[in-house]
């Protein structure tokens, strides 16, 4: 008990010291370290075993949480188990943001769990149902704890106040509680779509056949870095500017992510339900929608489009297998689709969704398309690329007069982001049908000794909607002042478009 009160004093950011924390996360943390030693003995009969497995538990979570919150500014959270699974089959995506110590603790570790096992004798003395009876009283204790536990679902907030495990098993006993899930239930149901086939029904058919195909772009960590003040080279973000300036609206986008977790903007945009409203499924929303719910896909449906995602990544990524199909989306379009697509870096390339846009609105149809793009090429990490000072400064005014690495590369993809926008603009130019183009960052990139370095602190990515031909429906407000959330700007769209 003493060491798991050692280890969560380690965890990152900084926690309460124990004498300044209220008497009932002190007691959910001792309910809960003996509720995992009591499981463990109950398995293996081994106490020592049974005492080295939930220390090793602990103990992992508290790395694994201090390189999430290092990279991410986040802590660990109770969904983040169920990307576990997604971080052994893309290890790139996680692994590299752990230290190597933290990696190379792994060895002495597993040594420990196999010497403690083999040399620990097991114990038959304790009937089987007292440890079961002990085991789910302690459970039923860890759950009226974490029911009346003053949490503010600000992670950090409530780790700094009350303990990192013990705000770790609140937020997992509490967001797996059948009243969070009728709750989820609950707000996905009444999203804005909802009866949305109801409120479109007296469509004319002419109307529909005039429906403006509307294309959708997640570009992946885009944001208008010079908002941090770096001074970039001309015309990186060119056809961006000239987007803005000719289009329907634009403006900062009030992401719900920092880094990463994709699908808490995309879920956002497609629903468009805030990720306040979710409570405990805010922090992966993906896997609460279990079944069919109104969302933008949709709406798009009962005005008869036929409804796209495309993301040259594996489908079951964020679960999106099953989710977009729930949401409304006809056809998901993932990496098989692009086996032997140009990449840049590690992912496939802007260029390579960009020729697959193309395609697709070049297919003779007489049906108004929705296409919600995903991009990869992106995505980091960025160390794990290579850059060059000749380069560097092709892209940058160096902050203090040095490269770096992560920038150079971040700058190199935007600038092909960029060249996507100009590709689609001057295909959509002189295209006959109506078509919008909405084009957003899901987050703005996890670089924060850049970001030490420029003295920014960037939050919001930015966001355009432009046409190609004349509409009468801007957004109300210059693009500069403009500041919307994913949620609002999905709806805003759907205005744009004439589905809402």
């Amino acid at each position: 008990m003493l060491i798991s009160v050692a280890l969560d004093r380690l965890a990152k950011p900084t926690v309460a010291p124990w004498h300044q924390r209220a008497a009932r996360p002190v007691l959910l943390h001792l309910a809960a370290v003996t509720w995992l030693f009591v499981l463990f003995f109950a398995l293996w009969g081994r106490a020592w075993f049974a005492l080295v497995c939930t220390v090793g538990l602990i103990g992992l979570l508290v790395a694994v949480n201090s390189a999430k919150f290092k990279a991410l500014r986040e802590p660990v959270v109770f969904s983040d188990l169920a990307l576990f699974a997604q971080s052994i089959r893309h290890p790139r995506l996680y692994f590299p943001y752990l230290s190597w110590i933290q990696l190379l603790a792994v060895v002495p570790g597993v040594a420990l769990f196999t010497l403690t096992f083999w040399f620990d004798s097991e114990l038959n003395q304790i009937p089987a149902f007292l440890l079961g009876l002990t085991w789910f009283s302690l459970f039923l204790i860890a759950c009226w704890l974490a029911k009346g536990l003053d949490l503010s679902l600000n992670p950090e907030r409530d780790q700094a106040q009350h303990g990192f495990f013990s705000v770790f098993v609140a937020y997992l006993l509490n967001g797996l509680s059948l009243r969070e899930i009728r709750h989820v239930k609950t707000q996905l149901n009444a999203s804005p779509y909802a009866n949305i086939s109801v409120r479109t029904s007296d469509k004319s058919g002419r109307e529909r056949a005039n429906a403006p195909d509307v294309v959708v772009v997640q570009s992946e960590s885009f944001f208008d870095i010079r908002k941090t003040g770096l001074d970039i080279a001309p015309g990186l973000l060119g056809h961006f500017d000239a987007l803005k300036k000719s289009g329907i609206c634009s403006g900062a986008l009030a992401v719900p992510a920092w880094g990463a977790n994709t699908m808490r903007t995309e879920h956002a945009f497609l629903s468009g339900l805030s990720n306040v409203a979710l409570r405990y499924a805010s922090f992966y929303p993906y896997a609460f929608v279990t079944q069919a719910t109104p969302a933008m896909p949709h709406a798009f449906r009962a005005q008869g489009y036929r409804c796209t995602a495309v993301h040259p990544y594996p489908a079951d990524f964020f679960l999106r297998h099953k989710v977009f199909p729930r949401m409304g989306f006809d056809e998901f379009v993932d990496e098989v689709h692009f086996a032997d697509a140009a990449r840049e870096g590690t992912y496939v390339s802007d260029e390579a969704v960009t020729d697959w846009i193309v395609r697709r609105l070049d297919q003779p149809t007489n049906q108004a398309q929705f296409l919600f793009a995903i991009t990869m090429e992106n995505h980091g990490p960025l160390h794990l690329e290579k850059a060059t000072a000749i380069e560097a400064d092709a892209l940058y005014q160096r902050p203090n007069g040095q490269a770096i690495d992560d920038l150079t590369v971040y700058l190199r993809h935007i600038a092909n982001a960029n060249k996507m926008l100009g590709r689609l603009q001057d295909f959509l130019t002189q295209r006959q049908r109506n078509t919008l183009l909405c084009f957003y960052g899901d987050h703005v990139p996890g670089m924060g000794h850049v970001y030490n370095t420029l003295q920014a602190n960037p939050q919001d990515s930015d966001f355009l909607i432009w046409s190609n031909h004349e509409i009468a429906r801007p957004c109300g407000a210059a693009p500069e002042s403009l500041v919307v959330t994913p949620e609002q700007l999905g709806l805003r769209l759907t205005q744009i478009a004439g589905v809402m």
